[in-house]
């Protein structure tokens, strides 16, 4: 019987895992792979502040799963995972129960709201295209609804958009907001334009706390630039429909509430106790279970170490995770995890930028065009790379669409 390799998720963890495993055993016919998940798609998940802001279509940012796996028998079976019996090495679908020799989980994460009151229902994440899609039709009806508003303080409350977290999520979504403002205003009153006030309200002392002092200026300054203001120590313990009120007691009217400010792993129920409270699970080095070593954790749902949960940090775990993989299969050694990072941008709006690349610091128009290079070529598929290309050269001569759908 065939080795049965089952990986679940279709995340930056599980695709990139698939990957490597393809690699290594193409033409193997004593292994089986199957990829469970509930989304038939692959989400390159770093661009979708460009969809939730008008920059990009939806649909240039995915790719169906069946086409990354077409060239094989590999097997793609679209379910929901319900639980995992490690002891009996079963997965537990809605489609029925899955055998496996080994087992990739990589689930993914979902937003986290952190138990602040209101905020899962008043809030908009920004962690799935569906968010993304909503925050677009959101803002662009916030927009249309101010054109009309005669009232002065109802007008500016409408304009003004709430971002909680300055991680890079929030940092890029709030320089994406304004070119999606400006093509807005091309068609409207300018009037509308210089009404719109941005806001990131960052829990700790300092944005960007991922990167450098130096990367962390030029960016507040940049957002100051373009009109953005970042209130830093700025802790929101209330979000209503009417907007959210801050630790001090301060209220605050907002037209809408971007939530940027986490992520917490999917929760997988297993047969054994293998998760922490964060729903993550611990692996060794060769980030397998010490207790069940032909089960591999990465991505979100994998505890590790001074390891930042990244889709550059996913990729390079799942490199490890097909390698040994293919190591039992062959009854060979494992190999250690070992992190390095490569280096770290973060886009700050249309021709702006700033991140390191070991410890040199780069910033605006270069920096912009590397972080667009990286991401471009970076993207699976070059259908996906020629509709981005496309979309993103005709950013530069006309507005964003502004259809609110």
């Amino acid at each position: 019987m065939a080795n049965r390799i089952l990986i679940l998720g279709s995340g930056f963890g599980a695709v990139y895992a698939y990957r490597e495993l393809h690699k290594r055993l193409y033409g193997n016919t004593n292994v089986a792979i199957t990829i469970l998940s509930n989304k038939n798609y692959f989400l390159f998940s770093p661009m979708l502040h460009e969809v939730a802001s008008g920059g990009l279509d939806q649909h240039d940012i995915v790719q169906p799963i069946r086409e990354i796996i077409h060239c094989c028998v590999d097997a793609f079976v679209n379910c929901e995972v319900t639980g995992v019996l490690a002891a009996e090495k079963k997965v537990q679908t809605t489609r029925g129960e899955f055998n496996y020799d080994y087992l990739v989980v990589a689930v993914g994460a979902n937003a986290t709201f952190f138990n602040v009151p209101g905020a899962e229902g008043n809030a908009l994440p920004l962690k799935t295209l569906e968010d993304a899609r909503r925050i677009r039709s959101t803002l662009l009806h916030l927009l249309e609804q101010s054109l009309t508003v005669t009232d002065r303080e109802e007008r500016k409350r409408l304009l003004r958009w709430i971002i909680v977290g300055g991680g890079p999520t929030g940092v890029e979504l709030s320089g994406e907001l304004v070119e999606l403002a400006e093509s807005f205003a091309r068609a409207a009153p300018a009037k509308t334009i210089l009404e719109i006030d941005t806001q990131i309200h960052q829990a700790g002392d300092r944005i960007l706390p991922m990167f450098g002092e130096k990367v962390q200026k030029i960016a507040a300054h940049t957002l100051e630039e373009k009109g953005i203001t970042v209130h830093c120590n700025s802790v929101i313990t209330d979000v209503t429909p009417e907007g959210v009120t801050l630790k001090n007691g301060e209220v605050i009217k907002a037209g809408t509430v971007l939530w940027t400010a986490g992520v917490v792993a999917v929760s997988l129920a297993f047969d054994d106790n293998l998760t922490d409270d964060r729903h993550r699970i611990t692996v060794t080095p060769y980030l397998n279970i010490e207790k069940y070593p032909e089960i591999f954790a990465l991505g979100d749902i994998a505890n590790i170490k001074n390891v930042p949960q990244t889709a550059q940090a996913a990729v390079a775990e799942a490199k490890i995770v097909g390698r040994n993989i293919h190591a039992l299969l062959n009854e060979r050694p494992l190999s250690v995890f070992h992190f390095k990072q490569k280096g770290i941008l973060v886009s700050l709006g249309q021709w702006r930028a700033a991140g390191t690349i070991g410890s040199i610091t780069i910033t605006g128009r270069f920096a912009w065009w590397l972080w667009r290079t990286i991401y471009l070529f970076k993207l699976i598929g070059i259908p996906n790379r020629i509709r981005v290309a496309v979309d993103w050269t005709l950013n530069l001569f006309f507005a964003r669409d502004i259809s609110e759908i």
